[in-house]
């Protein structure tokens, strides 16, 4: 059973479900000039490099699945760095989107379908999930540095 968590805790699913509201925010920046804005565009270009190095951890883990290793505290590093790369996008997304990130999904004037608030309210119970942040980096520690148990 514990092996299998090293599949489950990937993060894949965390850092690939969340591309289209990443996407679609730098669509929402464009589309009403806030992208002129240097603090939107910095914090927008922070989480595109964040996007890259969760997707190359990802990457990581793939190859060590395809080469029937298991991918034990790479994926605990993986994981977590992909749920907290969930917070803070959902936190620069509600940011971009103002008051309107906080309408739900029903509401005729929310931007975005609603993803931002659904990402915003969602992603710390994400961080719960397969372990939480301290756990993983715990896991990473003892696991893939040799370092003592906590």
């Amino acid at each position: 059973v514990l092996n299998q968590l090293d599949y489950e805790r990937s993060g894949m699913e965390r850092l690939m479900g969340n591309y289209p509201l990443f996407d679609s925010i730098i669509q929402f920046a464009k589309d009403n000039k806030l992208s002129q804005q240097p603090v939107i565009r910095n914090k927008l270009a922070q989480l595109q490099i964040e996007f890259e190095v969760g997707r190359l951890l990802i990457y990581r883990v793939a190859f060590l699945m395809e080469e029937g290793r298991a991918p034990n505290w790479e994926s605990a590093m993986s994981k977590a760095y992909s749920t907290e790369f969930e917070k803070r996008l959902a936190g620069v997304a509600m940011e971009v989107l103002g008051p309107y990130g906080q309408l739900t999904s029903s509401s005729k004037l929310v931007p975005l379908r609603g993803m931002a608030l659904h990402s915003y309210l969602a992603s710390k119970g994400y961080s719960l999930q397969a372990g939480t942040t301290e756990i993983l980096k715990n896991i990473l520690a003892v696991r893939g540095l040799g370092l003592p148990s906590s």
